[in-house]
């Protein structure tokens, strides 16, 4: 009977009332250990909130993304004369099941054409097209329709100039520190001028969005 009481007693170390197996209220050092090489491996981390010690995974993990292929559907807009426009090109939701280091990135081909059709422009304008990123859900604190991560570029055109950006990639990203709890992400074209045009998203058949979490 002592020996059973003793195989399932809690052991406290500078407590009187243990509440785990091994209850230290106090600092640990380990004066030597093994050198993890491999990538079998996780990490300890303490509950805040408990003062528990627990096995935790902090690898960089794949949200959104992390395959080839074409992940931006082609969309297009035509754009009045002196307007802009906002397009949404994707909808992401995912979940963080602790505070994050996020980083989220998208790559997606743009193009400028007349007005109603796939033909160049020749009219010497200028016109600008935007890749970024908003949150249309997310926990409070976490401003929602906020665009961040912006990418641009220019559309120039001239039947004389070499500066003809068409078909051009735009580059959105950003790191951001989140906390734990449940988003939706867009990925969002913008595209304004002074003279109309066609704008046209995600033209090309490798067009990406990635989004990867590293738990902090």
């Amino acid at each position: 009977m002592s020996s059973t009481s003793l195989a399932i007693a809690q052991v406290g170390i500078n407590t009187a009332n243990p509440t785990a197996t091994l209850d230290v209220n106090g600092n640990m050092k380990l004066r030597a250990a093994n050198t993890a090489t491999g990538s079998n491996f996780s990490a300890m981390v303490r509950d805040n909130s408990t003062g528990e010690l627990k096995v935790a995974n902090n690898s960089p993990q794949f949200l959104v993304g992390g395959t080839l292929g074409d992940q931006i559907p082609t969309t297009f807009r035509d754009v009045a004369e002196g307007t802009a426009i906002t397009q949404t090109l994707g909808t992401y939701a995912f979940t963080l099941t602790r505070p994050s280091m996020v980083n989220i990135s998208a790559s997606v081909q743009a193009n400028a054409t007349i007005s109603g059709s796939n033909l160049g422009l020749t009219d010497g304008s200028a016109r600008g097209m935007t890749l970024s990123f908003d949150f249309s859900a997310a926990p409070a604190g976490i401003p929602l329709s906020t665009p961040f991560g912006s990418g641009s570029l220019i559309h120039l055109n001239s039947v004389s100039s070499t500066l003809v950006l068409s078909g051009s990639d735009i580059s959105a990203n950003s790191i951001l520190s989140l906390p734990a709890g449940n988003y939706t992400l867009r990925l969002l074209g913008l595209a304004e001028a002074g003279k109309a045009f066609r704008a046209t998203f995600g033209r090309n058949t490798n067009d990406m969005i990635q989004i990867v979490a590293t738990p902090l």
